[in-house]
């Protein structure tokens, strides 16, 4: 029943009450003009003033109310931020899809998430954040063609349903072309330029799945294998993928408990003087003694604690340690030298430096013996907050090394703005110089630049007397290997006969 059917209805009513009235009054014999007066004014005053009172008063609050219905209808369907589809909408679209297909119907999901947008979130704030995700929201929904859905299903991530492609590699140049729209530098109001990383993942109907939920699980799970790839990050759905998403969760969970259960434990890899063969320094080296698996190599948990951020407890307890171990040494009255730790990209945030400042300040050990190794990759990702947390950390005293230099950026711009002492050469140019012209090049070339900039350099991954021999004839100042050393327990690092300490 509409509005005006129910003002019509109580009009009519009105109407009948008035003549009920003058019948009893009439019925009574009372001499009561006045009131029959005022009762038919009254009446009548209602009906004429109905309209009116449902233009002014009744109409609006209905419509208030059907557009905060329709709203809330259409926000179970759709994402408040960018207004598109969400993650009901998109499991519907898929269950009708997949009923109606009669497995005839080839379906696929590409799940997009947005690397490392928590870590931007939690140094620049919501707003910065949500602006960047419009960005790319609106860039991809403008740009990307061929899509029967486009949907933001979480925070940052976002998922296209694309039917009836039969070809993987048609599915894999489509998830090529939105990587490559993602990657595309941002630049924001407050002066920012990101350089935005993401991974792919993408499930199939019927191949990999016969229903919705498992369509978007397998997709999610291929996305998080294509997180630790180096390269494109884009990762089709395999059977394997779900045996190893059930070992990564086992893992991550044993992670969680590793430090609290003492199975973590240091082996430190000496650094030589080239020209003297003297130990200068070490590199302490964490290392994860599994009660049931054993030792389990930092390339298979190291970036699942990155994931989890996990990393930043692990990151604290390898300080601590390493700081403790170098006071032995000073203690026992060995010669003092430069304790090189590695930090995380997820240690290096605003919200993490002071936990390593408070660390430093209560070291007793002096700051020009402790060294932090940070990524090339991790520095070029926000230059300027790179160079700002940076700054802190060299104000203490410590000394800052650039590790794994020549695989990434190599911005010469950029290195000159960071506080860095030392260059790190990656073990990549180094493990072919004896072989490989370019590569020796390269080496001589990073050396010259370092010496140049007043920066001392470290060839890592040495393993060959000739690698050695070759390094200081290109003046190389510190060389760290197999060569010299494998990475070794603490009571070692002041017993080999490779070096003199």
């Amino acid at each position: 029943m509409t509005i005006k059917q129910i003002i019509f209805r109580i009009a009519i009513i009105l109407l009948i009450v008035e003549a009920i009235i003058m019948l009893v009054l009439d019925f009574l014999a009372l001499n009561l003009d006045w009131i029959t007066e005022a009762i038919v004014d009254a009446l009548s005053l209602t009906i004429f003033a109905t309209p009116i009172i449902y233009k002014l008063v009744i109409k609006p609050f209905v419509l208030m109310r059907e557009t905060a219905e329709n709203r809330v209808t259409y926000l179970a369907y759709h994402d408040e931020l960018t207004s598109l589809a969400n993650r009901t909408k998109l499991l519907e679209w898929l269950d009708h899809s997949i009923k109606t297909s009669y497995g005839k119907n080839n379906i696929s999901i590409i799940l997009l998430e947005l690397d490392r947008f928590k870590d931007i979130q939690d140094t620049f704030g919501h707003a910065i954040v949500d602006n960047l995700v419009l960005d790319v929201a609106e860039r991809l929904r403008c740009n990307v063609s061929g899509v029967h859905l486009f949907a933001k299903i979480d925070t940052y991530m976002f998922a296209f349903v694309v039917e009836n492609i039969l070809s993987d590699d048609d599915i894999y140049l489509k998830s090529k072309q939105i990587i490559t729209l993602v990657q595309t530098p941002i630049s924001c109001k407050n002066g920012h330029a990101f350089n935005i990383e993401a991974s792919i993942g993408i499930s199939r109907f019927p191949k990999d799945a016969s229903n919705k939920t498992d369509l978007l699980k397998y997709a999610y799970t291929a996305m998080r294998q294509a997180k630790t790839i180096s390269k494109d990050k884009i990762s089709f759905y395999t059977q394997s993928l779900t045996e190893m998403s059930q070992r990564h969760l086992t893992l991550e969970e044993d992670l969680r408990h590793a430090i609290e259960n003492n199975e973590f434990h240091l082996l430190y890899q000496p650094k030589i003087d080239a020209l003297t063969n003297k130990l200068v320094g070490v590199e302490a080296l964490i290392r994860w003694e599994h009660p049931k698996n054993g030792l389990i190599n930092p390339v298979d948990f190291i970036p699942l604690a990155e994931e989890t951020g996990l990393i930043i407890p692990i990151g604290e307890w390898v300080l601590q340690e390493a700081l403790k171990q170098q006071e032995i040494w000073q203690k026992d009255g060995k010669e003092p030298i430069v304790m090189s730790i590695n930090l995380s990209g997820r240690q290096l945030q605003i919200e993490h430096i002071d936990q390593i400042l408070r660390v430093l300040n209560l070291t007793p050990v002096p700051k020009k013996y402790i060294d932090f190794e940070i990524t090339e990759t991790y520095l070029m990702e926000d230059a300027l907050l790179s160079q700002m947390l940076l700054e802190k950390l060299h104000s203490t005293g410590v000394s800052l090394s650039m590790d794994d230099f020549g695989t990434g950026y190599s911005s010469l711009a950029y290195l000159k703005r960071f506080k860095v002492n030392t260059l790190k050469i990656d073990r990549a140019l180094i493990q072919d110089i004896e072989e490989d012209k370019n590569d020796f090049a390269i080496a001589k070339a990073i050396i010259a630049m370092g010496h140049t900039l007043e920066m001392k350099v470290v060839a890592e991954g040495v393993e060959t007397e000739e690698q050695s021999r070759m390094l200081k004839q290109i003046s190389c100042d510190y060389i760290q290997g197999f060569y010299f050393s494998r990475p070794v327990h603490p009571y070692a690092v002041y017993s080999s006969d490779n070096y003199t300490y």
